[in-house]
């Protein structure tokens, strides 16, 4: 059984250079080292391992949550560490919640004692006794009523999971030791049950680790939102163009991987500056508000529909042949011409364009291929249809 209690800290960071996988030379396209004065003023003098010990790096890999805290500082920046990284894994600063760390703690004292161990063996890691100080105490005070305990404090932890071996930090391992089946008939020890009451300077510190949660969560909350709405068109609530333009870059490289096919729509509202000068802007806006509305109705969710411009739409469909596409650009096309949008009850008609990725195909090709189709529809087909280009 173990107990982490560390939390992340600030933004997710990438790892871009590494001498050996135990030596972070960059981060970010900087000194290692810089992460450490940039965030937390701990500078590179002779204690700046033991200033270091309780910001580990923190990371997932495999589902499992990771900490690394630096052994050594190189004069060129580099960081040495004691378990291993991948070049292009994303960590962040992590920093240890006491409240946090105790309660997990307290979480194992039952699970122990329901395996009725004749002896308990610890590992710990040294960062959670300097972070805890005297209070490291309330840590493990049911393991011992449980049954007679020892361990020690150490540098990195091994974990075992599915097969696997991992070197980590930060960690409590506890390990029930027991010969034969547990014994019958006996009551189960009395586990403390009461609060604990930590130290005035440990509480101090839990509750600005408190603060920094949550200020730190509403950030993240904040950037979520601001993300959508960045990559969001204000009138159409579609994709815009440059959220578009990522999507099929990151299509295109879909495809080029898996060999899975992608194609595009490329839609516009026929006749729409006669639209807005006859019955005006709002009316327009309505107008490209139904084109939409129904590329959200037909699309999935693994289609990306957006306004590229104008009265001009996009739809990237991942896993959609060209023969795909066009049969829902004309369930879209007839959705369109049937929407009751203008004063006079007349209809808005649409011109589809529609196209297959290639192998080989860039984004600026795939789009002058859709943009193509496009003027096909709407200059030799006569608008209102949809019409195609593969080569």
């Amino acid at each position: 059984m173990s107990n982490f209690g560390w939390r992340p800290l600030g933004r997710f960071m990438t790892i871009t250079e590494l001498e050996t996988p135990y030596i972070i030379t960059q981060i970010d396209h900087e000194p290692a080292a810089r992460v450490y004065g940039h965030y937390l003023d701990i500078g590179t003098d002779k204690n700046f391992v033991k200033n270091t010990l309780t910001f580990p790096f923190y990371l997932e890999r495999n589902g499992h949550v990771l900490a690394r805290h630096p052994l050594a500082l190189r004069s060129d920046g580099a960081l040495i560490f004691g378990a291993d990284f991948q070049e292009g894994e994303k960590v962040h600063l992590a920093y240890g919640d006491p409240s946090g760390i105790i309660k997990q703690a307290r979480g194992l004292w039952q699970r122990l004692a329901d395996f009725r161990p004749e002896g308990i063996w610890s590992v710990s890691c040294m960062a959670r006794s300097m972070l805890l100080g005297s209070d490291v105490k309330h840590e493990l005070a049911g393991c011992r009523e449980v049954a007679p305990m020892n361990g020690f404090y150490a540098y990195g932890e091994f974990m075992r999971s599915e097969g696997e071996v991992m070197l980590s930090n930060m960690t409590l391992e506890l390990i029930g030791l027991r010969e034969g089946p547990p014994p019958a008939g006996e009551d189960l020890p009395a586990l403390p049950q009461d609060d604990f009451e930590l130290s005035e300077q440990t509480n101090i510190m839990r509750r600005l680790v408190r603060f920094i949660s949550v200020t730190s969560d509403e950030l993240e909350a904040v950037n979520a939102r601001l993300k959508v709405k960045a990559g969001t068109d204000h009138l159409t609530s579609l994709l815009n163009r440059s959220e578009l333009e990522r999507v099929l870059k990151q299509n295109l490289d879909y495809m080029h991987e898996s060999g899975r096919p992608v194609a595009v729509l490329m839609l516009d509202v026929d006749n729409f500056k006669g639209i807005n000068d006859k019955y005006g802007h709002d009316v327009g806006d309505q107008a490209l508000q139904i084109a939409a509305e129904t590329l959200r109705r037909h699309t999935r969710k693994t289609d990306s529909p957006g306004r590229w411009g104008g009265d001009e739409f996009f739809v990237v469909l991942r896993d959609s042949t060209a023969k795909e596409a066009a049969a829902l650009g004309e369930r879209i096309r007839q959705a369109v011409a049937s929407a009751d949008v203008l004063p006079d009850h007349k209809h808005i008609t649409t011109s589809i364009g529609v196209t297959e990725a290639r192998p080989g195909d860039t984004f600026q090709t795939l789009f002058k291929r859709a943009d193509e189709a496009l003027y096909l529809a709407k200059q030799e087909h006569g608008k209102n249809n949809v019409s195609m280009v593969i080569e």
